[in-house]
């Protein structure tokens, strides 16, 4: 079996650290690079995160871990350290202490972001789990390189729920909208992964508990510690002592299409200014054209002008190149990464 070439684009982050597991057990991934942006903490140590699991997953690992941007395209940085604790790992460098930044890629991620895609061209695929800055760049450095790759899937948006970080803005989103706006615009085949699906993932303490008791490992201790902190928020918050797999999710996808239970092409906007920054809209009108052929004949049918409108909004013109997942089968997922990430 050929293995996909995969760039996995983060920001670790708790959950970010549980995709990187499933991905590197994963027999489909063939993961050539991690590159980082800040996002959940600052740059360095998202770096440092990402290295320090991939070094609890396998020690004599040889894949590059490249640093990107450390801040929005346009904005001010934002941070969650509050949910994923200060290290965003849930506190635990006493126990699992950083790895040396020396250890981390000299390149910079943008560029092997770009190198890789100049290699692999046509059968890249990229996993992003965290804000899109390092697409965007990379897309405004190099358009024809990352016009070439094979698809993107993107752990971000809410599209048919409310948001997490405001009340319609999910994290990835609200953190760099003017990115995750150019880089959905910009026409690769792109499969977004939002909230609607990944709530619909939830991994409980008492499970994690089970499979370490069960199947004890280093990986397993790790995600038992790494955890933690991040449940008691969702405790807190919620009344669920557990978690949802959001990044982890973003993976299955790429690697088990057969979860997917209801997906839809759609135009996707990113709101970049004001009280829905970050909010990402897609047209869920039964007489959406996309989805009523009807409708579309219709459409044709306007003045040129006005169409011309329509078109700016993303309701008629180009057909739509975004699949957005609304339904999974969560207890297939989970059972298949408990499968791999304590087995």
């Amino acid at each position: 079996m050929n293995r996909i070439p995969v760039i996995l684009d983060m920001d670790p982050g708790v959950d970010d650290a549980l995709a990187i597991i499933l991905a590197l057990k994963s027999k489909m991934l063939d993961v050539k690079a991690v590159t980082i942006c800040g996002g959940n903490v600052g740059l360095d140590q998202c770096a440092l995160n990402a290295l320090k699991t991939m070094m609890i997953v396998d020690p004599n690992h040889r894949i590059p871990v490249a640093r990107g941007s450390s801040r929005p395209v346009r904005r001010s940085p934002f941070r969650a350290g509050g949910i994923h604790g200060p290290d965003g790992l849930g506190g635990v460098q006493d126990t699992y202490p950083d790895p040396l930044l020396s250890e981390l890629a000299a390149e910079n991620g943008v560029d092997i972001i770009l190198n890789t895609a100049r290699r692999w061209t046509k059968d890249l695929v990229i996993i992003v789990t965290g804000p899109l800055t390092n697409i965007a760049l990379a897309i405004s450095k190099d358009p024809e390189a990352m016009r070439a790759i094979k698809e993107i899937f993107w752990m971000g948006g809410a599209f048919a729920t409310t948001g997490n970080i405001t009340p319609v803005a999910e994290f990835n989103a609200f953190c760099d909208p003017d990115a995750a706006q150019e880089v959905i615009s910009f026409g690769v085949p792109m499969t977004v992964v939002g909230l609607d699906a990944c709530m619909q993932c939830p991994l409980g303490r008492e499970e994690i508990e089970q499979e370490v008791t069960r199947n004890p490992s280093d990986i397993g201790a790790f995600v038992k510690a790494i955890t933690g902190m991040y449940m008691d928020f969702y405790r807190r918050q919620e009344n669920f002592d557990g978690c949802y797999l959001h990044d982890p999710l973003a993976v299955g996808v790429a690697i088990w299409p057969d979860i997917i239970i209801k997906s839809e092409l759609h135009h996707v906007n990113v709101v970049t200014d004001g009280a829905a920054q970050g909010m990402t809209i897609i047209d869920r009108r039964p007489r959406n054209p996309w989805l009523n052929p009807t409708c579309l004949e219709v459409l044709s049918r306007i003045d040129g002008a006005d169409l011309n409108i329509l078109r700016e909004f993303g309701v008629a013109g180009i057909p739509p190149h975004v699949k957005v997942i609304l339904s999974v089968n969560g207890d297939l997922f989970l059972r298949r990464f408990k499968e791999l990430c304590f087995g």
